[in-house]
């Protein structure tokens, strides 16, 4: 199941009122869990249904690593609940999506709209109980499963194994069109990393594509686009952090060769006298 569709465009539903965090988002105590994709799947053969969410789990500590149990619940409209746990370990500042279902046994038969509508949450299991505005209702949306990254839908960025290669919370792997990788071991290096990591962690990015769609590695050659709307390779090149590979750049090496060109001038990141 590709995650490609904005955060809760599904049409997810509060249950209760005065929700403090924002929808579809819970605390698991040092880490963050978001909602991604939710709805309902029939199984093919037995033709029953059952509920499934895709969650994104983050941990914000860019120091130490998360090691917990999470528990995510399901509940019906006659209060019964179904609890899945499961142990989630990651490294600082790392994240990771987990896929959850019901059992494909709801109380219906044949179209979805006579499916009951479930809720769901997650919480660390163990700690505090969320309480009853931690709900979030799922929507009758039935669930498809799509191929590779798709241009010009939300995506979610999983890690940043270097600035210029981002994996998708699916295990996808994007390689940045236009940008020569990064030299290994150089405090730019970091700093480039963690600044892409800052720009796309908290939010979805869009990719298009330009030319061959993967290299030999098997990651697919784009171009991302970030929430604000700004080409990310353009904006790692006009801030210093990366270096031009104008073969790779294709249909865009103009504009990243003038940012590129403008870091130069400016001696911002790689082009400092010091860093040289």
């Amino acid at each position: 199941m590709a995650l490609t569709r904005p955060l809760l465009a599904l049409g997810l539903a509060l249950i209760g009122a005065g929700l403090a965090a924002a929808p579809g988002r819970w605390d698991l105590d040092g880490a963050d869990a978001r909602l991604l994709e939710a709805g309902y799947r029939q199984d093919p053969r037995s033709q029953d249904w059952s509920a499934e969410v895709t969650l994104r789990v983050v941990n914000r500590d860019r120091q130490r690593p998360y090691h917990q149990q999470i528990q995510v619940e399901f509940q019906g409209p006659d209060g019964k609940t179904w609890a899945w746990k499961t142990f989630v370990s990651l490294a600082p500042g790392a994240a990771q999506h987990r896929r959850v279902s019901t059992p494909p046994r709801l109380d219906c038969q044949g179209d979805l709209q006579s499916c009951p509508l479930l809720r769901v949450r997650a919480l660390r299991s163990g700690g505090a109980k969320a309480v009853a505005s931690d709900w979030v209702e799922l929507p009758h949306t039935v669930l498809e499963d799509l191929p590779g990254p798709p241009e010009g839908q939300p995506l979610y960025v999983a890690r940043v194994i270097e600035p210029g290669l981002l994996e998708l919370v699916n295990g996808q792997k994007l390689r940045l069109m236009g940008l020569a990788e990064a030299g290994k071991g150089r405090a730019q290096a970091k700093a480039a990393l963690e600044r892409v990591w800052s720009l796309v962690m908290d939010g979805s990015v869009k990719v298009s594509y330009d030319g061959p769609r993967r290299n030999a590695a098997g990651a697919w050659l784009v171009h991302v686009q970030l929430g604000s709307g700004q080409d990310l390779a353009e904006l790692l090149l006009d801030e210093g952090w990366m270096r031009l590979d104008g073969v790779a750049a294709q249909g865009r090496q103009e504009a990243y060769r003038k940012a590129e060109s403008q870091a130069r001038v400016k001696g911002l990141g790689l082009w400092k006298p010091q860093a040289r």
